[in-house]
C-alpha cells in the first residue's frame, strides 16, 4: 500500500539528505567508519479523506478475510482517483469506478470523491464524444485501450450510482448532456446494432494466460453495456423530467437487445450465449437481455459450468453480473461455495498463498500486481445480497430502503452496517 517510511538512522547526515536507500547495504566500511544504519520503520497508510460508512462480518472466517482482503486494495488505491494499483501504474482506470462503484460505496463515504471523477471524466471527453479509458487522461493510449464500451460505461453508470446512493440529481444534470454525447459516439461506432470496441473480460480465468479476456468475445461485452448504457439513460432522463427522451433511450435499449440475442443466443447449443463462458451468460441475465422463457436455459448452462469448473472464471468486467445473475435466480449457495474453497483460482486460492490486499489475478500469479481492487465486487454482494441492505431506486438516497438478508449454506450469523 502507498507509506510513508520514516527512518530513524545514526551515523553522518547522509540520511537527512536523503543518500540512503532502504535495501542498501548501509554498513560500516574502512571510507565511513560511520555511515548510517537502519534503527525503525515505520509505515503510514496514505489514502483519500474518506469517512468509514459500512462494517460487515460473519461468522465464516474466511469471507472476513475476503472482506478485509477487497477493503485493504480499496484503501490503498484510493487517492484523488481510484487506481489500478499503487506500485505501477498509478492511472484512473475508469472500469472499476462503475463495476466496483456499490462494492467502494458501502465501505466509504465517496460522495465528494466520485463527484471529482466525474468531472475527470467530463474534462478527458474528445469533442467527437469518446469517453477515454483513463481520466485524468495523463497519457493517451490507442485502440481498445483508449476507447473501450466497457471502461466508458462508466461516465454513465458512476452519475447514476451517485444519484441512488445520494439522493442528489445535481450530478445528472450537470453532465446529462455529455452523457448522451457519449452514447452518440457509441452509436457512430456501432454496426449492425452491435458493438465490438472492448477490451473484452479483462483478467478472465485461463491458466498461463492473464491479461486480455480469453473466453468471452469482446463484442459481448461492449454490446452488453451499450444496451445497459441505453438502459440507464433512459432511467436517469426519466429522474430528470424528461419523458420523451426516456422513452427514446428505453425504445434503442430494446434494439440492442433484440439485435444481441439475434447475434449471440443459440439456443440448443452447448454455449446458450455467445462462447458459453460464464461472463457470455451472467451478463444477458443479471442485464435482463434474455427473453423471460429463455432464462431456465441460460441459468442451467451458468450452473453446469460453475459445477464442472468448482470455480468462477468472470474476469473484472463479468464477475460483478454472476454475482447477480446467480443471486437474482435464487442461487447464493453456488455462490458461497467458489467463495468458501481454495484451492482453485479465486479468493480463497489468493489468501493461501499469502496475498494481504487483493491480487490482480484469480489465481495469484507472482507475474502479476498483488495490490489491485477491480476484482472486488464481491463486497458489494456482501452488503447488498447477503445482508441484504440495498437502496431503493424510487426513493433515491436511502429516503426508502430495503433490508433483505439471504441466509445461505453454513453462516451461523451475519451482520452487516452502512452509514447511509
Amino acid at each position: 500500500m502507498p507509506a510513508a517510511a520514516a527512518v530513524a538512522a545514526r551515523g553522518d547526515s547522509t540520511a537527512a539528505r536523503g543518500e540512503s536507500r532502504i535495501g542498501a547495504d548501509v554498513s560500516c566500511t574502512e571510507s565511513r567508519a560511520a555511515a548510517p544504519r537502519i534503527e525503525a520503520l515505520t509505515q503510514l497508510v496514505v489514502q483519500a479523506a474518506v469517512p468509514a460508512a459500512g462494517g460487515f462480518a460473519t461468522s465464516d472466517p474466511q469471507l472476513n478475510r475476503i472482506h478485509d482482503l477487497v477493503r485493504w486494495a480499496q484503501r490503498s488505491n484510493m487517492v484523488s482517483l481510484l487506481m489500478d494499483c499503487p506500485h505501477r501504474e498509478k492511472l484512473g482506470w475508469l472500469e472499476q469506478t462503475h463495476l466496483n462503484g456499490p462494492a467502494l460505496r458501502y465501505e466509504w463515504d465517496l460522495t465528494r470523491l466520485f463527484g471529482k471523477i466525474v468531472r475527470d471524466m467530463a474534462e478527458a471527453q474528445t469533442p467527437e464524444g469518446l469517453v477515454p479509458n483513463i481520466a485524468p487522461e495523463y497519457t493517451p493510449f490507442k485502440g481498445t485501450y483508449r476507447a473501450a464500451a466497457e471502461w466508458g460505461a462508466a461516465f454513465i453508470a458512476v452519475p447514476w450510482q451517485q444519484y441512488l446512493f445520494t439522493g442528489d440529481a445535481q450530478i445528472l444534470r450537470a453532465h446529462y448532456e455529455g452523457m448522451k454525447h457519449y452514447f452518440a459516439y457509441l452509436e457512430s461506432r456501432a454496426r449492425d446494432g452491435l458493438l465490438d470496441e472492448g477490451l473484452g473480460d479483462w483478467y478472465d480465468v485461463v491458466a498461463g494466460k492473464p491479461g486480455r479476456a480469453n473466453l468471452t468475445p469482446p463484442a459481448i461485452t461492449a454490446t452488453a453495456f451499450y444496451f445497459q448504457d441505453a438502459q440507464l439513460l433512459a432511467r436517469v432522463a426519466a429522474a430528470l423530467g424528461r419523458s420523451d427522451e426516456a422513452r427514446g433511450f428505453a425504445a434503442r435499449a430494446e434494439k440492442i437487445r433484440a439485435r444481441f440475442n439475434r447475434e449471440f443466443f443459440h439456443p440448443g447449443t452447448a454455449a446458450v450465449y455467445g462462447s458459453g463462458s460464464q461472463t457470455s451468460l451472467a451478463l444477458p441475465l443479471a442485464l435482463g437481455i434474455v427473453d423471460p422463457a429463455q432464462r431456465p436455459e441460460v441459468l442451467a448452462a451458468l450452473l453446469r459450468d460453475l459445477e464442472q469448473r468448482g470455480h468462477a472464471t468472470s474476469g473484472a468486467i463479468g464477475f460483478r453480473y454472476l454475482l447477480q445473475a446467480l443471486t437474482e435466480a435464487g442461487r447464493a449457495d453456488a455462490i458461497l461455495r467458489f467463495l468458501q474453497q481454495d484451492d482453485k483460482p479465486g479468493y480463497g486460492m489468493m489468501l493461501r498463498r499469502g496475498a494481504t490486499s487483493l491480487t490482480e489475478s484469480w489465481d495469484a500469479s507472482r507475474a502479476a500486481s498483488w495490490n489491485h481492487f477491480f476484482l472486488g465486487q464481491v463486497n458489494e454482494w456482501f452488503y447488498g445480497a447477503l445482508a441484504g441492505i440495498a437502496p431503493d431506486p424510487a426513493n433515491p438516497g436511502f429516503r426508502k430502503f430495503f433490508v433483505r438478508p439471504r441466509p445461505v449454506g453454513d453462516l451461523a450469523w451475519l451482520e452487516a452496517s452502512y452509514a447511509s
